[in-house]
């Protein structure tokens, strides 16, 4: 276990210590939230009151019965201080407290609740009425096996000289053997059975719990299995076609950039196709604006006012700035001068 190391004086300080007189327990008794406290201690707390507060969680307590010996021991506390009282003994050398020789201590009493040396301890399992008792030895608190074996006897609040015995199943109590005739007689109500044999049945139920917790433990580590390979398969399988998902659209996006290629080289061949027959038509249509003009200039020279024909001759005159020519069907030539604005007439021989 994690508390045994440890060190002593901290495990006294964290679970064998009343929180409310800071001291070891004394007659611990545990409340229905689980906390424990000294008897006198909740005594004081509750002031005569028989509904009363944790001094803790402040949870609400109801007694059972007229004073705090209604509420049950704490076996564990007991035990742990039982315990730490036989470790103490051997570290200070401590004698019998049982007998007057002065011999060393080697084990103590659950139900004497005393420090005993060897011989003690030997007595007890000789005299008739003492050796029932709940003895555990310091060779026996460090075997962890023995120490479970030991528990302090339990006498009841109500005859103080017996040991509670007997389980009263309906009221899920321990009694003693008086009780068993007084308030917990065997009837309709009650049913008083030795501790032992109780024991014996609520082990038997523990038993068949624990064989279906464990059964239920495999299946659920089955299933816990099952569903880990199951996720895994799934995880592995989702890789698998998202590895095919990406070649596929890999592929489908080749395809589209071939088709992409492919349409738009066929786009620029179409365009140079409709496009030459035009630009060699618009190669015509400039040179016939060329013709236009020239032709323009013929004609401005002609509708001008004036004497123009007296200088039209055919005398290889030298022409200035030629801009227009124009053949008629008889052979003549006239061609637009446009430096001296003059027309001047050849004949094509």
């Amino acid at each position: 276990m994690a508390a045994a190391n440890i060190p002593q004086e901290e495990f006294d300080d964290e679970f064998l210590t009343c929180c409310v007189c800071q001291s070891l327990y004394n007659d611990p008794r545990v409340l229905p939230c689980l906390h424990t406290f000294c008897a006198r201690c909740l005594e004081r707390w509750r002031k005569g009151e028989r509904q009363f507060t944790c001094p803790t969680c402040r949870q609400q307590v109801s007694l059972q019965g007229t004073g705090v010996n209604s509420i049950p021991v704490s076996f564990h506390i007991n035990r742990l201080l039982d315990f730490r009282a036989l470790r103490r003994s051997e570290e200070s050398h401590a004698c019998c407290q049982m007998c007057e020789s002065g011999a060393r201590v080697e084990g103590t009493c659950g139900d004497c609740r005393l420090l005993l040396c060897k011989n003690c301890i030997t007595s007890h399992g000789n005299i008739p009425t003492l050796k029932d008792h709940y003895i555990i030895t310091l060779d026996d608190l460090k075997n962890p096996r023995s120490r479970q074996n030991y528990t302090r006897a339990q006498y009841c609040p109500k005859h103080t000289d017996q040991r509670m015995t007997f389980f009263c199943q309906p009221c899920a109590k321990l009694v003693c053997r008086d009780c068993t005739i007084t308030e917990h007689r065997p009837g309709p109500d009650h049913d008083p059975q030795d501790v032992s044999k109780a024991a014996q049945e609520v082990r038997a139920e523990l038993q068949t719990l624990l064989q279906k917790a464990q059964e239920t433990t495999e299946d659920l580590k089955k299933t816990t299995s099952a569903v880990g390979k199951e996720l895994t398969t799934i995880a592995t399988n989702c890789d698998i076609e998202d590895r095919k998902i990406q070649e596929h659209f890999s592929k489908l996006r080749g395809k589209l950039d071939e088709a992409e290629k492919e349409m738009r080289g066929k786009l620029r061949e179409m365009e140079k196709t409709q496009r030459e027959p035009l630009l060699k038509e618009r190669e015509v249509l400039e040179k016939l604006k060329v013709h236009r003009d020239g032709l323009h200039s013929c004609a401005n020279v002609l509708a001008r006012d004036g004497n123009w024909v007296s200088t039209i001759s055919s005398d290889g005159d030298k022409l200035n700035r030629p801009h227009g020519v124009a053949v008629t069907e008889d052979g003549h030539v006239f061609v637009a001068d446009a430096g001296d604005h003059y027309i001047r007439k050849y004949r094509y021989m």
